[in-house]
């Protein structure tokens, strides 16, 4: 495989990473690719993430560092060091993940052999916290020889397989740049959006472990507290807006060619049967709520006890 000596940028989102940081920038500057750039940006951070940073910045040029103020929505600072990506490859490196060394280089070589393709990624393993080991991801099953078949992996993301992933594989920084403004928010939004790019764009695919993703014990909504990403995920209809969302989502995309807007149904049924048992749930509880909350307010209304004479006068006006 030749090596190519196009620029990769690769973007570093992290708001109080310290814990795991140092571990991410070392795999990450040990990488045997010849000719790439780390983009740091610190979502105001109030651990020891600042310090690691500037230390990384100061020894290595290769790394830049920039700092937000205030806090700001985790989306939008992914987007932040897209944004100031000069690479015509990009990749976004979570800041408690790790990279095998030919991370970039076999996936750069993916990308160099393929003109047509627009994101590269390789199997992966998924750990916990404490290190211990959750299972390796191979997507085997829907590459073909090096290649991809878009219908096939996008029925297997709708079919909850862990190919979202691929949201930190390397992309061409023009087409990801186009897509990443549509990310849509709603719960499993990165499988929804990874869903459109494998039926607007040919994939690589690598079946090497070449990428260490940590999973984490505290839940989401505690994890972005007071963030969109937090509330998004404590909606009482969370999994039904998904499921909605599907075929305005995939048919609204400007980067899908409209023939293979004709798998939009087959994909938004599978969504659909996969998430029937949570949706139930959610319409159920809502029906149960709205139920407890009529007869509690008939049985004010009976007794007098809730309702004022002056509210109900009011309401007849």
């Amino acid at each position: 495989m030749v090596e190519s000596q196009a620029l990769v940028s690769i973007g570093v989102p992290v708001h109080n990473g310290a814990r795991y940081l140092r571990g991410a920038l070392d795999s990450l500057l040990a990488q045997e690719y010849g000719n790439f750039e780390v983009i740091i940006s610190d979502n105001a951070s109030s651990d020891g993430t600042a310090e690691i940073c500037r230390e990384y910045a100061a020894r290595d040029p290769r790394v830049s560092y920039f700092r937000l103020s205030s806090k700001i929505e985790v989306f939008a600072n992914f987007g932040l060091v897209l944004e100031r990506a000069r690479g015509a490859y990009f990749m976004w490196a979570a800041a408690d993940d790790t990279w095998l060394p030919t991370f970039v280089s076999a996936l750069a070589g993916e990308l160099d052999s393929d003109p047509e393709a627009a994101l590269a990624m390789c199997a992966a393993k998924r750990i916990r916290e404490d290190g211990t080991l959750v299972d390796h991801v191979h997507l085997t099953e829907v590459f073909q020889g090096g290649g991809e078949r878009h219908f096939a992996l996008a029925m297997a993301l709708a079919s909850g397989k862990p190919y979202h992933l691929c949201f930190y594989g390397l992309f061409r920084t023009a087409f990801i740049r186009r897509a990443f403004p549509r990310i849509p928010m709603v719960v499993l939004g990165d499988r929804l959006f990874i869903c459109e790019l494998a039926l607007a764009a040919r994939f690589r695919y690598v079946n090497e472990v070449l990428y260490i993703r940590m999973g984490h014990d505290q839940a989401i909504p505690d994890r972005y507290v007071g963030e969109e990403l937090g509330r998004i995920w404590t909606e009482r209809l969370r999994y039904g807006k998904l499921v909605a969302a599907v075929v305005p989502y995939l048919a609204a995309s400007p980067l899908i060619p409209w023939r293979r807007k004709l798998f939009i149904p087959a994909v938004a049924l599978r969504f659909a049967w996969m998430q029937r048992k949570r949706v139930r749930r959610e319409l159920w509880g809502g029906l149960r709520s709205a139920v407890a909350l009529f007869m509690r307010r008939s049985s004010g209304r009976l007794t007098g006890g809730d309702t004022p004479p002056q509210t109900s006068r009011r309401f007849k006006q």
